[in-house]
């Protein structure tokens, strides 16, 4: 795989999500469960999805391999949650991006590559 590093400007993104800590393996299999209850209470609030899912990153544990994540889907505005789904919020700004594709395992080789280029070009 070759990195391909782009750099873009985002407006904010609201979104909603289910919040979980896990280990790192396990989200591949979680995550489409997560996924489903988060369109499920879209579709019965009559929320709109405003571009594809999402999972964020919000706290990576390589000592234990757990991970806290949000997984959900944007919205065009912010909007109350409920219970297990919460309201979030991705910061606009200019972010260096990449695209990841293949194994969920290698991952964290594509993040370290993306880490590495940004400190060669003192981003």
């Amino acid at each position: 795989m070759s990195l391909k590093p782009a750099m873009i400007d985002r407006d904010a993104q609201p979104y909603v999500a289910i919040r979980e800590r896990l280990h790192r393996e396990a989200l591949g299999d979680v995550a489409p469960g997560l996924l489903s209850e988060v369109y499920e209470w879209l579709a019965t609030n009559r929320i709109a999805v405003v571009g594809p899912p999402l999972i964020r990153y919000l706290i990576v544990d390589y000592n234990s391999g757990e991970v806290e994540v949000d997984v959900g889907a944007p919205v065009a505005s912010m909007v109350a949650g409920h219970l297990r789904v919460h309201p979030g919020e991705l910061s606009g700004g200019t972010y260096a991006t990449v695209v990841h594709q293949g194994s969920y395992a290698n991952l964290m080789d594509t993040t370290a590559k993306l880490l590495a280029w940004g400190k060669d070009n003192h981003i």
